[in-house]
């Protein structure tokens, strides 16, 4: 089975039987949970960790 996640450049996938995805996800619920970044050039932060930053967050 082939499902699109979507087009746009980042996205936020998570798993139905998430607690998380029982609700509307706040920046706190969001910075606090565990991620996962799949990078085709290696890099190991991306464009919303370099926004994170800039506000003194970090995920």
């Amino acid at each position: 089975m082939k499902i699109e996640l979507g087009q746009d450049r980042l996205f936020c996938a998570v798993w139905s039987g998430s607690q998380i995805a029982s609700s509307a996800m706040s920046l706190e619920t969001y910075l606090s949970a565990s991620h996962l970044q799949i990078s085709a050039d290696g890099v190991s932060s991306g464009l919303a960790d370099a926004a994170l930053k800039e506000l003194g967050l970090r995920r």
